[in-house]
């Protein structure tokens, strides 16, 4: 008799370790092992909750104040596990800690997978505790939106790792590893400006509707998943029972489950090969020719960076960043995303 694929008991011990080492490693927790960087990010998602929690108290409607807190619920969560992937996602020291063990690649993809989703649940509760309790003052709320709205949180949760998991895990099926490293980083940048930029066409959608309504509403906006959990909060409400209403309440939960099953059921295999494959060293096309060191043609830029930094060994750390920036493969995923924020919102 053949084992269940996943296999449910390596799925919880890799998901405690995986879970484990995100709050203890060096990015979140302090020198006493307290995970002092994830305790920030959950303060800082409350004070965003807070303020968007105050809406209501504007006389914001129901609908309206629903689909602007998913909207940034995605967001946020979003450009979170877009960051975290390269660690809780693709760890190249998988390959070295788990490769040589009996694991199957569907189990590994839906123990890291699980990873993100409870990653994804955390911080998007801390961005909710807020407005799930401040929702009973927006107009046309019902006395149990509190109950509403945290049932509508694990679907959207779920829903933003999903997709991060089958982009990913479609990019690791679709190209090589060298390949891999450059559209990853690249992916994470595009992913990043499509979640700010969804999160700027919301709110302005919203404001040129006048009547904040479902059966109002502009088709641009019908086709962002945030008006699907907020179609999803309404239906849960009992406000909105409508054909359209319901249409987008199923869409939320059809495409949650349908890019989550798919994922682990038809791209484990190319995941699992992705990680094998970052697990191995990466030897240059032209290491051969760079054997011997010679001495570099000055250039314009090295006479311009000459002049800007004159001191060798302030030019040196600049080199030594610039050459992290271009190589690293965790340095780019974490960066340039951040670049893109930079660069969208003005």
């Amino acid at each position: 008799m053949s084992e269940p694929v996943p296999d449910r008991a390596q799925v919880r011990a890799i998901l405690i370790a995986t879970l484990r080492r995100a709050t203890r490693g060096t990015g979140t927790a302090g020198h006493r092992g307290k995970p002092r960087g994830l305790v920030f990010l959950l303060f800082t998602y409350g004070v965003m909750g807070l303020l968007l929690g105050l809406l209501p108290f504007a006389g914001t409607d129901v609908f309206t104040f629903s689909l602007v807190i998913w909207s940034a619920t995605l967001m946020m969560t979003g450009m979170t596990m877009v960051a975290e992937s390269s660690t809780l996602l693709f760890d190249p020291r998988d390959n070295d800690i788990l490769g040589h063990r009996p694991i199957h690649p569907r189990t590994l993809l839906a123990a890291r997978s699980l990873g993100l989703i409870a990653l994804a649940l955390v911080l998007g509760l801390a961005l909710n505790i807020v407005p799930m309790f401040t929702g009973l003052f927006a107009r046309g709320s019902r006395a149990w939106f509190p109950i509403a709205h945290l049932a509508t949180l694990p679907v959207t949760a779920v829903f933003c790792a999903g997709t991060v998991v089958f982009v990913y895990a479609l990019l690791a099926r679709l190209v090589s590893r060298r390949a891999f490293d450059t559209i990853a980083s690249w992916t994470q940048v595009g992913i990043s400006v499509v979640l700010v930029v969804s999160y700027q066409l919301v709110p302005r959608l919203m404001d040129r509707l006048g009547t904040f309504r479902l059966d109002s509403a502009h088709p641009v906006l019908l086709t962002l998943p945030p008006t699907w959990f907020a179609a999803l909060s309404l239906v849960l409400l009992g406000i909105d029972t409508g054909t359209q209403a319901l249409a987008l309440a199923v869409a939320a939960v059809v495409v949650t489950v349908a890019l989550a099953w798919s994922a682990n059921r038809f791209l484990a295999e190319g995941y699992a090969r992705q990680i094998a494959a970052l697990g191995e060293a990466s030897v240059p096309e032209q290491s051969a020719r760079r054997s011997r060191p010679r001495r570099e043609a000055p250039s314009r830029i090295g006479t311009l960076l000459g002049a800007l930094i004159p001191d060798p060994i302030e030019r040196g750390a600049f080199r030594l960043t610039r050459a992290y920036l271009a190589r690293d493969r965790d340095m780019r995923m974490r960066i340039y995303p951040s670049l893109a924020l930079v660069a969208v919102f003005p």
